[in-house]
């Protein structure tokens, strides 16, 4: 096709229109996709023979707490799901209600009973914590019922501690004290006897492992004057002397040939239980390697007063080598689908080397990194003398796996979809995804074959093809196109690299952009891609602290069989870091640019190839897509360059609850020869997060600090998932 060329300055390339074109049906057809979805997930009940099981019902707890206790008694006393319970029902249910009762922190409640027969006969009776009554005990029991007043709720309100000169106060504190947040309070900090308990042994602990052997823990409590049920906890600490590790030596009677530094690297620690089992495990690695599968240790130790106050630990650990054993024959059971070749590249034995029952389980955790199976064992059995069989047992995973997508975002609000993976096709351990989600603004699909460790261990290679149709602010975009690409991990906190290329149509319909006569509205890109990622932190859904890098560049050209010819790079930096228990700083850092570089004179990049900021991952206190650029008569335009930094001040409310305080700053350009950028913007925030498996779910309102003319004063976002 003839290249476009652009007949007007560059600042008015890509004209939008103002905000405030979005179909006011859209949050409503949001609200009927969520009221679809709890009428699904909520069945209207009806009754069955089932109500006749016998069952347990409590009160005065809140409707959470009443159905967790009576679910836990229905399990713990009634597991058969019987019409009628044990003559013992009612004081077993007693029990566990009192237990439950005094670990949340309730140490006097008052309980009213009432046992129900199968004939309607019921049995009133009151107790309290001591359990000190007769309970009635009626054959026939179907009913247990019981109305609870809780009392006053106990919680530690002050911790003293004494003696205590090798741990900071405020951290060994948190083990009596573990509040979290601003509103942690009484809920967090429950004093009841196994809470006690609990502190006291992970202090403990804590000096143990610090290498004070002989250091002991008491504690006493005590109530305050007021509030009511706050206690007093004081904690008397004798540490002791602090062991040290002075010599580690290794007693084999076979001799068995050793790198000499094995043991070196203990000098010096401080003694404990762990220390004891790391040194058993390297030694037992270094004969595993030897061939010595059955090898045992065992470690004892002589104490002495060192000069410096400390006690000196020498120790010996004791090796029991047993047999040097040899790789008989190498089997496989349970491979019912999967190819014996796939499986044989992955385990790396051979029959006569050493056994090494280390490279047995690294061959195992090989094994199950494919998708083909549940479970992977391994096991030897004697073949001969010296020599044993390895046998390797498959537990094949289902074929066909399926599952139901849901989110919400600001923009697109709800969106639903499913995935259907099929795994071990050919039986070679390679996999397809269908992935299909629909949302109140885009539909998106696509379709994915994975062939893992295609070029050896950790590069898979895959084929995809892709469908995307999203209603942006100012045009509808639609993308079609396919996918080969090859990914590499470096180990499991090394960078992930991937490279492919795709061939894609891009389509931008119901344009309403400046200069859209000029505009194909349908251009072929045919590209190349580089991706670098390296994530460093400490969780994906909920980061607290570490980083994440992560590079892209896409090179499109004629020559690889497109129509357009464009560049385009991102990169992006995040760092999270904690500020004490329960506060973290989070701060991100995005760039981006599109060239066209080897194109003809003029002619632009592709509508869907620039960049719109603003959302409720980028720019908050503008609605998608609205931070873009404006020309001078107020119209959006599309930027080719943007840098976007984030900066959130977090602090926990409580152990799901948290409050965001976060600014955003962005500059931007429709130009490149003005990067960074001759457009600034910045917004600041504030946001209420609940953490969730799926990633947090955030309601944020950020106003914008410098709007222009026609730019909103602020915005809200409702959405799942972290910003960046």
């Amino acid at each position: 096709m003839p290249p476009r060329v652009e007949k007007m300055p560059e600042r008015a390339t890509r004209k939008i229109p103002p905000a405030g074109r979005a179909a006011p049906s859209a949050p409503v057809r949001g609200l009927f996709l969520f009221l679809a979805f709890l009428v699904g997930a909520f069945p209207a009940s009806a009754k069955t023979d089932a109500d006749k099981t016998a069952r347990f019902e409590i009160s005065g707890l809140g409707l959470l707490r009443n159905r967790e206790l009576s679910r836990l008694m229905d399990d713990f006393i009634n597991p058969g799901k019987v019409a009628w319970l044990s003559d013992a029902a009612a004081e077993n249910a007693a029990f566990v209600l009192i237990s439950e009762l005094e670990d949340d922190g309730y140490r006097q409640p008052k309980v009213k009973g009432t046992v129900t027969l199968l004939d309607g006969t019921q049995t009133r009776f009151d107790f309290d914590e001591t359990l000190g009554i007769a309970f009635p005990r009626r054959a026939g029991t179907n009913i247990v019922a019981f109305e609870v007043e809780r009392g006053p709720r106990y919680f530690v309100a002050e911790v003293r501690i004494e003696g205590l000169t090798v741990l900071d106060p405020k951290s060994a504190a948190a083990f009596f004290q573990p509040a979290f947040g601003l509103f942690g309070g009484r809920r967090a900090n429950v004093f009841s006897d196994s809470a006690v308990r609990r502190g006291r042994n992970a202090l403990l602990d804590a000096l143990q492992l610090s290498g004070y052997a002989e250091a002991s823990v008491e504690v006493r409590a005590s109530p305050l004057p007021e509030p009511v049920g706050a206690m007093r906890l004081d904690v008397i600490v004798r540490e002791g002397p602090r062991w040290i590790v002075s010599s580690l030596r290794l007693r084999d009677e076979k001799q068995t040939p050793l790198d000499p530094a094995l043991l070196d690297g203990f000098i010096g620690q401080p003694w404990s239980d762990a220390i004891r089992q790391d040194a058993s495990v390297a030694t037992r690695r270094a004969y595993h390697g030897l061939g010595f599968p059955d090898v045992s240790t065992r470690v004892t130790r002589e104490t002495a007063a060192a000069g410096d106050g400390t006690t000196a630990v020498h120790a010996t650990l004791h090796v029991e080598a047993g047999p040097q054993v040899r790789i008989g024959r190498i089997r496989f059971l349970g491979n019912e689908r999967t190819r014996e070749s796939v499986i044989k590249r992955r385990v790396r034995l051979t029959p006569g080397e050493w056994l090494d029952p280390d490279a047995l389980d690294r061959a195992r955790l090989r094994l199950g990194r494919l998708a083909a199976f549940d479970r992977v064992d391994v096991s030897t059995e004697p073949a001969a003398d010296g020599v044993r069989d390895v046998i390797f047992r498959f537990e094949e995973a289902d074929r066909w796996e399926a599952n139901a997508l849901f989110g919400y975002g600001s923009y697109e609000q709800f969106r639903g979809g499913g995935e259907l993976r099929c795994t071990n096709l050919w039986g070679r351990a390679h996999q397809e995804r269908i992935f299909l989600v629909q949302s109140v603004k885009s539909t998106r699909g696509d379709y994915t074959y994975t062939v893992p460790e295609l070029f050896g261990e950790m590069i898979d290679g895959s084929a995809r093809v892709f469908g995307l149709r999203r209603e942006e602010f100012a045009f509808r975009r639609e993308e079609y196109g396919g996918t080969v690409q090859l990914r590499k991990s470096f180990g499991l906190r090394g960078p992930e690299i991937s490279t492919g290329y795709t061939y894609e149509t891009l389509r931008d319909k119901n344009n309403v952009l400046s200069g859209n006569a000029l505009d194909a509205g349908e251009v072929d890109a045919a590209s190349v891609s580089l991706g670098v990622v390296l994530d460093r932190r400490d969780q994906a859904i909920n980061p607290r602290t570490g980083h994440r890098l992560h590079v892209q560049a896409e090179y499109a050209s004629r020559q690889f069989g497109g129509e357009v010819d464009y560049q385009r790079v991102e990169w992006s930096a995040a760092q999270h870091l904690q500020l004490g228990s329960e506060r973290w700083l989070h701060l991100g850092l995005t760039q981006a640019a599109v060239f066209t570089l080897g194109a003809d004179a003029g002619e632009l990049p592709p509508v869907n190839k620039l960049y719109y900021p603003g959302g409720d991952s980028s720019l908050r206190g503008y609605a998608e897509g609205e931070a873009a650029p404006r020309a001078a008569d107020g119209f959006f335009l599309g930027a080719k360059t943007y840098t976007l930094i984030n900066v959130e001040f977090e602090q926990a409310l409580t152990r799901q609850w948290s409050g965001v305080l976060f600014f955003d700053w962005l500059t931007e350009s429709t130009r490149l020869r003005d990067y960074p950028g001759d457009v600034r913007l910045s917004s600041l925030g504030l946001g209420l997060r609940y953490r969730t498996i799926v990633g947090p779910i955030r309601l944020e309102y950020a106003r914008a600090l410098n709007p222009r003319p026609l730019d909103a004063g602020g915005a809200w976002h409702l959405s799942v998932g972290y910003p960046f």
